[in-house]
């Protein structure tokens, strides 16, 4: 089914599948189907470098955000040649394993994109991890390496940085570049190549992570934005099930899933996209949309975050913004996509700058702000009654201290 004239609102466009139901872990980049959204609870309200930290190690090079399973988390980071997978206890930081190999070629990547943007995506017994100067490579939760893949090389104009995700027993991989772009599937099992279909090429490429629809009595769907649209492809064949033309041009947020909706951004300065639906933007307000960082939808409130500290909180279902107002200590900018749990909104800045906002429509408000002392880019995750956040060079665990 081809899409081409569904109703369009400033930064929701309208499609016919729901999105996954939420998990309780961290599994991939934004978590549960890149939603940014988990059920945690007891959070703390404050994330500073002398409070509510749980534990904190040195996180190497890295712009790539941490997962959690279970007991385990994991990240990605490189040194020189060396690419590593990290695995430490999510309750303590101690290292359970690492896992390194070396870079194949150069690849190349504008910062703060690098070898180790990538976020690695887990099934609780496989971790897949994607290093485009290198390969994609699943590892056991013990460590073991069960397969490796080589893909690439590459023709990006800022490095490729979609992370990988999981249909099933696929490893879904995208890229979109200046030529040649894709999106492929590998076994799970063996990373086997399962099906390919090509992609159209964008001016500056696409820097995207997919999300996904799994109805109840059907296969899962694909859902991706790229160079001129959001489109839909089944999961177990890669055949297109529908598009929407002209919403998405070099995107880099992720498509959110929400009921009957998949909300995407598409900020002002690019060129098909703000051409096609100015029109429809009587208002003038897609200036406050966000390019990089993507929106999280948290009790059916979707909230945004611009540069400069703008927060934005709209009805998702009419596009109506119910509150847009500058954080009291604004913000420089954002690479790190806000999260939400335990009724609260979490927003981290590329200086990390921390703040946490009560989750409350059109009347949300600031309950703290405060500076972690290092550059953020990777964007948090959040499990049981843990928030995780990496900065240039550390890893933080904030939680509520027990008595």
């Amino acid at each position: 089914m081809r899409l081409e004239s569904w109703p369009l609102h400033v930064l929701c466009v309208a499609a016919v599948f729901v999105g996954v139901a939420r998990g309780q872990s961290w599994d991939r980049f934004r978590g549960p189907n890149g939603t940014g959204t988990c059920a945690a609870a007891n959070l703390p309200s404050t994330l500073a470098p002398d409070q509510n930290v749980s534990w904190k190690i040195a996180a190497s090079n890295g712009s790539s955000s941490p997962i959690v399973s279970g007991d385990a988390l994991y990240f990605t980071s490189y040194e020189g040649n060396a690419r590593r997978l990290h695995c430490v206890d999510a309750a303590t930081g101690k290292t359970r394993w690492q896992r390194a190999v070396e870079k194949t070629r150069d690849e190349t990547a504008s910062r703060p994109n690098g070898p180790a943007t990538c976020t690695p995506v887990t099934d609780g017994q496989h971790v897949v991890v994607f290093y485009p100067d290198t390969a994609l490579l699943c590892y056991s939760t013990s460590g073991a390496l069960l397969w490796r893949t080589e893909v690439g090389p590459f023709h990006s104009m800022h490095g490729i940085a979609n992370s990988p995700i999981l249909v099933r027993n696929l490893v879904i991989q995208m890229i979109d570049q200046l030529q040649e772009s894709y999106i492929a599937a590998y076994d799970l099992t063996t990373g086997k190549p399962a099906w390919k279909v090509d992609r159209i090429d964008g001016l500056t490429g696409g820097y995207s992570t997919p999300s996904l629809y799994v109805p109840q009595d059907g296969d899962p769907l694909i859902v991706a934005s790229g160079a001129r649209g959001l489109y839909g492809y089944h999961a177990a064949s890669g055949d297109a099930a529908w598009s929407v033309p002209g919403v998405a041009n070099a995107p880099v947020t992720v498509p959110v899933m929400w009921q009957a909706h998949a909300i995407l951004c598409e900020p002002v300065g690019t060129v098909e996209p703000i051409t096609m639906l100015a029109p429809l933007d009587k208002n003038k307000d897609r200036k406050s949309v966000p390019y990089v960082s993507s929106p999280v939808v948290y009790d059916d409130v979707l909230y945004f975050i611009r540069d400069g500290g703008i927060l934005t909180s709209v009805d998702p279902a009419s596009g109506k913004v119910l509150k847009r107002a500058r954080l009291k200590k604004g913000g420089r900018k954002y690479y790190a996509s806000p999260v939400a749990a335990d009724g609260k909104v979490f927003l981290i800045d590329t200086a990390g700058q921390v703040t946490v906002v009560r989750a409350a429509g059109s009347d949300w408000a600031e309950l703290s702000t405060a500076t972690l002392g290092e550059p953020c880019f990777a964007t948090p995750a959040i499990a049981g009654n843990r928030i995780y956040v990496r900065t240039a060079k550390t890893l933080y665990c904030f939680a509520v201290p027990t008595e």
